[in-house]
């Protein structure tokens, strides 16, 4: 935390912006990362280099000028932040997801974890962590849950689409329509493509999809799944709109926030899971990876908000069959129901002198006070 930081501090340029000041560290690509282009391995360890070297320095800097930082906080892609700001005697908290919260660094564990989720939505799982670790639950974080954003985000990884797909969604009955995306990552096939092109062709639902420009490898695979799409789109809920639409990028928490669409079709990444819950949108679940699993267990058994589909076992392609029957459950009066009353709950927990405020409070009050 910066003590009143406004201005240049030994050569730092200190930007004050919404009441948080911020100085800027090098992770060694001070000319942009190209993610499409680049090592993305090759990237990860410039930044814990150089990132270790630039962000000491200015820690050490701030700190001979009277502005010392009393605590770091740093995301599961940057454990080594922890060791630099220890070395400093800076409290080290991390912010993270439950599942991740003892995970990660080879040294002590962190002073607090801070978690991006509230106390209803997994108890369980907080009340195994609480002996070894201090949790602390502020979720969940999503701008639109405290002022009201309805615009694009500007940390955004990709450029949106415009505002034509909101414009679209605005000629769609109230959740009627299936939103699919599988993040930034994500990269499907061709026959997973096709796969979920024929289940939205079959299905008579209008659909949108976000399929990104790096998930075709080549020229002659990108046409093929453009004529896949085409055809999707032309077939399905046959209006004078069209009945699916594809982007190759969108404001997701706008999408999830508008009354017609009906459920999300998802990888179900943390963050993607949250707003959905945060935005009472049932979800089809299909996990590629990592904590995917887990938060699909979540959505299914422990909210009931959703259902897990089944890929296939030689390729875990998701198949047409398989994606209809879940959009029809997840679609369904009893989950749709469930769906909604997680939204309540995830706002109450945020929303002044609910659990998650309260305990991001109490949180601040001790970092403050040097309670670490």
């Amino acid at each position: 935390m910066f003590a009143d930081a406004t201005s240049a501090v030994g050569g730092d340029e200190i930007r004050e912006e919404g009441g948080v000041a911020y100085a800027a560290y090098s992770d060694g690509y001070d000319g942009g990362f190209d993610r499409t282009a680049g090592d993305y391995a090759h990237y990860m360890s410039q930044v814990r280099l150089e990132g270790a070297r630039t962000l000491s320095g200015l820690l050490r800097r701030l700190g001979d000028r009277g502005h010392p930082v009393t605590c770091a906080v740093y995301t599961l892609l940057m454990p080594w932040v922890a060791g630099v700001a220890r070395a400093y005697g800076v409290a080290v908290v991390a912010f993270r997801e439950l599942i991740d919260a003892l995970d990660g660094d080879s040294e002590k564990p962190p002073t607090y974890v801070v978690a991006n989720t509230f106390d209803a939505m997994e108890p369980d799982a907080l009340a195994s962590l609480r002996p070894h670790v201090e949790v602390v639950t502020v979720g969940p974080v999503l701008s639109f849950l405290h002022d009201g954003h309805d615009g694009n985000s500007p940390n955004d990884l990709f450029d949106h689409d415009g505002e034509g797909y909101l414009h679209w969604l605005d000629t769609k009955p109230a959740k009627s329509v299936v939103y699919i995306s599988f993040g930034s990552t994500s990269v499907m096939s061709k026959t997973q493509v096709a796969e979920i092109a024929e289940a939205m062709s079959q299905s008579n639902r209008p659909f949108l999809w976000v399929l990104r420009k790096d998930n075709c490898r080549d020229k002659d695979e990108g046409d093929a799944i453009k004529g896949l799409l085409a055809t999707a789109s032309a077939a399905t809920y046959d209006d004078d709109a069209g009945g699916g639409m594809v982007v190759e990028w969108c404001d997701q928490a706008r999408v999830l926030s508008h009354p017609s669409v009906g459920c999300f079709v998802t990888h179900c990444g943390w963050n993607s899971t949250l707003e959905s819950v945060a935005c009472g949108v049932p979800i089809v679940a299909a996990p590629q990876y990592s904590d995917q699993g887990t938060n699909a267990w979540l959505v299914e058994r422990a909210l009931g908000v959703g259902v897990r589909a089944a890929a296939r076992a030689e390729d875990g392609v998701l198949e047409t069959g398989e994606l209809r029957r879940c959009v029809e459950i997840a679609t369904s009066e009893a989950v749709t129901s469930r769906a909604a009353s997680w939204k309540e709950e995830a706002r109450v927990a945020v929303a002044d002198g609910g659990g998650s405020d309260r305990s991001l409070m109490e949180f601040v009050r001790r970092i403050a006070r040097g309670s670490t």
